[in-house]
């Protein structure tokens, strides 16, 4: 049954849908489509399905979502994608959407390959649709319009116009992290089950990419491309590469901070490691900085480092903290950057940046010190060459108080007096979960009311 919203011009979709009432294309000159979606799990009683052409802003099925192992939808609505989500049975995987065809008489032709994917964050695959649309041929005006009074029921295709299958299986391949645009991996039965034998095949896109060997849980179980293994269970294959523009970085066992500069034309990928390089824009949130208030209404901000992975574009200055030896991949779809003038985090060029001659009245200079990993106020003289440095607006710091004279790059807990600013760059993974007072001291337990720091943001604290 469907119900139709005047606000939204949107048609609610329910599970396993079938169009029981005529209805009107609506006015405002929008062009509106009829669709008829089969999509299948496959094989039988592998997974089930289920499709939503609602805003998905909850990255979630609509609320009651019936899922099938086949479904019908039709539907009239002014966008052309439909959000599909797949649940996979016990045993097995699921892989992604397949689209298949439809020959000149009609009939389904499989495709064997996924061409649409989950998204990992929203959980569900966007699919292209074909419809009907709702604009005919108007004789007297000589042109295509969209007639109000065109009914929509009759333009509904009997048969499904859309065919899309979700394909699960047990033994998959994928490209090992960083290397998803620099090489490829194909096998031979897509949708297979335990015992048969599966074939897969690793290829190299860039003249500069070298396949390394397969590896399964870790462990290398081939240095050939072209793998044949005996399909045993869920098992994931993972093909590893190696490219010569790579970056290999070494950072302190124990995690430590490496300041970098990609002055590439592509983007990288760092595995392993935290960045953070913030930029200063009115009216924009920035993910590295944390604005706080203190008691007595005082502005506080402080420099957050961000964890897990991260990617960036060219002529980026970064700081980096990672453990033990991390690679930069390169990533050719990610065009370089110009240098941003707003940036906190910046680099200077072969000649170094003579600090005295610069304008200080709305923001200080700071040298970085890597190895005492700390940013160090600069008023007079110049930065080194080649070398990362920090410009800190004043609107950044507590209204009236002075730039501290040293910004840390480290694990200590951020700390800042209600009437003053200690700025510091933090690791995330050190705030985690933790209580602090607003003196920077750790409270392990937590039984006086006032205001605390509890994961990087400011609490108060009352009793019950």
């Amino acid at each position: 049954m469907r119900e139709l919203f005047t606000s939204s011009k949107r048609l609610v979709l329910t599970a396993a849908l079938t169009l029981t009432t005529a209805l009107t294309a609506l006015a405002g000159g929008d062009d509106w489509y009829a669709y008829n979606i089969q999509i299948d799990a496959y094989p039988t009683g592998a997974g089930l399905v289920y499709a939503d052409e609602n805003d998905m802003s909850a990255y979630a099925p609509a609320e009651g979502a019936v899922f099938k192992e086949s479904i019908n939808v039709q539907y009239t609505a002014t966008a052309t994608l439909l959000n599909a989500f797949a649940q996979a049975n016990e045993g097995w995987y699921l892989l992604g959407f397949a689209k298949d065809t439809l020959d000149a008489e009609g009939n389904v032709h499989h495709v064997d390959k996924i061409t649409y994917k989950l998204d990992e964050l929203m959980g569900y695959a966007s699919l292209p649709l074909d419809g009907v649309t709702s604009k005919h041929w108007d004789d007297e005006q000589q042109t295509e319009v969209s007639d109000d009074s065109l009914t929509l029921a009759g333009l509904m295709p009997l048969e499904p116009n859309n065919y899309f299958r979700a394909v699960f299986t047990h033994a998959y391949a994928t490209v090992a992290k960083g290397y998803e645009y620099l090489a490829t991996v194909e096998t031979d039965k897509l949708a297979n089950n335990i015992g048969d034998k599966v074939t897969f095949t690793a290829t190299p896109l860039s003249s500069f990419t070298t396949f390394v060997n397969w590896t399964k849980n870790g462990e290398v179980v081939s240095a050939n491309p072209t793998i044949e293994v005996t399909v045993s269970g869920v098992e994931e294959y993972v093909a590893n590469f190696t490219d010569t523009r790579n970056i290999t970085l070494q950072f302190p066992e124990e995690g430590g901070y490496l300041p970098f500069f990609s002055e590439y034309s592509y983007g990288l990928e760092g595995v392993g490691v935290s960045a953070c390089s913030p930029s200063i824009f009115e009216g924009q949130e920035n993910d590295c900085l944390v604005d706080m208030v203190g008691e007595d209404g005082q502005r506080v901000s402080y420099l957050n480092m961000t964890s897990g992975n991260y990617q960036t574009g060219g002529m980026t200055a970064l700081l980096l903290y990672g453990y033990g030896e991390v690679t930069l991949v390169p990533n050719d779809t990610v065009a370089a950057e110009e240098p941003w003038t707003e940036q906190v985090f910046r680099w200077t060029d072969e000649t170094g940046l003579a600090v005295g001659g610069l304008n200080q009245s709305e923001a200080k200079y700071y040298a970085y010190d890597q190895v005492g990993q700390k940013f160090n106020l600069i008023t007079d003289g110049s930065i080194a060459p080649n070398s990362l440095y920090m410009v800190m607006p004043d609107s950044l710091m507590a209204e009236g108080q002075p730039a501290p004279a040293v910004i840390y790059a480290d694990e200590m807990v951020y700390s800042a007096a209600a009437t003053g600013i200690n700025t510091q760059i933090v690791n995330s993974k050190s705030l985690n979960r933790k209580w602090y007072d607003l003196q920077g001291r750790r409270a392990d337990a937590v039984n006086r009311e006032g205001i605390y720091i509890f994961d990087g943001k400011k609490v108060i604290y009352r009793k019950k």
